[in-house]
């Protein structure tokens, strides 16, 4: 992997751990954005067809301002640059949906004896 996205993905991936970064959704399936002054970084996850089946691959993209591609990275999930490009689409994923925080949110729920929890559907007239 080029060293310097190297530098920048794992930047990334420790602010975004910290909460310092704020992801976005790109209209894209599995695809993470976050723009800076300067550019945008984008993060996703996708598969390709390989000669034995499915191959999970992640990307790494930098653009400036307009849209132009500077740098992108693509690498299969079970390689070694791939699991470092897998840590920041899964910083980015976490960080987008607040997944952290609805699990230790639920697991609060469940925890506490003698409440009920869930709702009732409301009954929709025909």
């Amino acid at each position: 992997m080029n060293k310097e996205l190297m530098q920048i993905v794992s930047q990334l991936n420790n602010k975004s751990n910290k909460g310092e970064v704020v992801w976005s959704k790109s209209s894209s399936p599995n695809e993470y954005l976050v723009r800076l002054d300067i550019g945008t970084i984008i993060t996703r996850v996708y598969s390709v067809k390989g000669v034995s089946g499915m191959i999970k691959k992640v990307e790494c993209t930098i653009e400036n301002k307009r849209g132009d591609v500077l740098l992108r990275e693509s690498a299969s999930i079970e390689s070694e640059d791939g699991v470092l490009l897998h840590s920041l689409y899964d910083s980015a994923f976490r960080s987008y949906t607040g997944k952290d925080a609805v699990i230790r949110g639920i697991l609060g729920e469940l925890s506490t004896d003698g409440k009920k929890i869930g709702e009732a559907d409301e009954d929709i007239p025909f």
